[in-house]
């Protein structure tokens, strides 16, 4: 697929990120990553209640998330190289680019870049970062743009269900003390995994005040052939988990077509809204980007009257075509 960002970032040329660890890129020392430049303040709260503000009204045009940095940056294909937040560790001046360029496009909610950013994906990895400094960079990075808002990812996608909850609350928690406002957690892919990412939620809330405010959504390469009324329960007990907004990730058009209307049924019978990210499958060559990209859009503009609280951002979906898509709601 052809990259909007190598342009606009000015990194035409570089290539791929290297990744850290033998022969990669040097880290400051520890002493460098002190945690007060982002300890929670006042400020923090009154934006944190703000959110939940926003989040949980019953009418309003939905928030954007920033989509994915990888993406936005032309560095799709490097993910596959270690997890993605070992990236903001090792290449933050890129991923920060990444930020600006979804800022410009109007997003008002920063996502971290923390994406199987637990203990066990960091060491397989065999990058030589801690985990706390990892997750310090990644909240660094998404701050660095000025972000209205800035959520915390927990993505329990590929994490045993055993380890999610523990692991969960270890990240929630480090995001939350560097100063997040929100929490998403997504990737759930059935009742189990979505019980224990919203236990962790609830843990890392515990000792917060105000508590973060929580996005849960399903992934929706799951749910083909799930019937509506099993995934509308799903959505149901993640709204008795603590979520105060939930919806799905890794929706592609035909997806959104198909899941919109559970939304719609959601906040008629709990009075939710809901949330959706939206991407463009990686099954998706170059030859067939434009037309995936106008039918995304259409797909969108189908959505105009589906309640959503907040609409995010992944592969294939740059912040070109992010910035096209948050104008069907405007």
């Amino acid at each position: 697929m052809s990259r909007e960002g190598d342009a606009a970032t000015g990194a035409g040329g570089a290539g791929a990120p290297t990744a850290c660890g033998s022969g990669g890129a040097d880290l400051p020392e520890p002493e460098s990553f002190g945690w007060t430049s982002y300890e929670f303040d006042d400020a923090d709260d009154d934006l944190t209640a703000s959110l939940a503000r926003l989040l949980c009204a019953g009418e309003g045009t939905p928030l954007a998330c920033s989509g994915d940095v990888f993406e936005a940056v032309g560095y799709a294909g490097a993910r596959a190289e270690a997890p993605d937040a070992v990236w903001d560790a090792c290449e933050q001046d890129t991923i920060e680019v990444a930020y600006r360029l979804y800022v410009a496009a109007g997003l008002q909610v920063a996502v971290t870049n923390t994406a199987g950013c637990d203990p066990w994906s960091i060491d397989a990895s065999g990058a030589a970062v801690p985990f706390e400094r990892v997750v310090e960079r990644a909240v660094r990075a998404a701050r660095s743009a000025a972000p209205p808002f800035v959520a915390g990812l927990l993505d329990v996608g590929g994490v045993p269900v055993e380890k999610s909850a523990a692991s969960g609350a270890r990240l929630l928690g480090e995001l939350a003390h560097l100063g997040v406002h929100a929490f998403v957690v997504s990737g759930s892919v059935n009742e189990a995994s979505a019980r224990e990412a919203l236990r962790a939620a609830r843990s890392a809330n515990e000792h917060l005040y105000p508590s973060r405010p929580v996005v849960a959504s399903l992934d929706a390469r799951a749910l083909a052939g799930v019937d509506v009324r099993e995934v509308r329960r799903l959505l149901g007990e993640m709204i008795e988990g603590g979520a105060c907004v939930v919806g799905f990730d890794h929706v592609c058009a035909a997806d959104a077509r198909r899941l919109g209307p559970i939304l719609t049924e959601v906040w008629r019978e709990r009075g939710r809204r809901g949330y959706l990210q939206l991407c463009i499958p990686d099954s998706c060559d170059g030859r067939a980007e434009g037309a995936a990209q106008e039918e995304l859009l259409l797909a969108a503009r189908d959505l105009a009257d589906v309640p959503l609280a907040l609409v995010g951002f992944g592969e294939g979906v740059t912040p070109a075509l992010a910035a096209n898509i948050q104008g069907t709601w405007l």
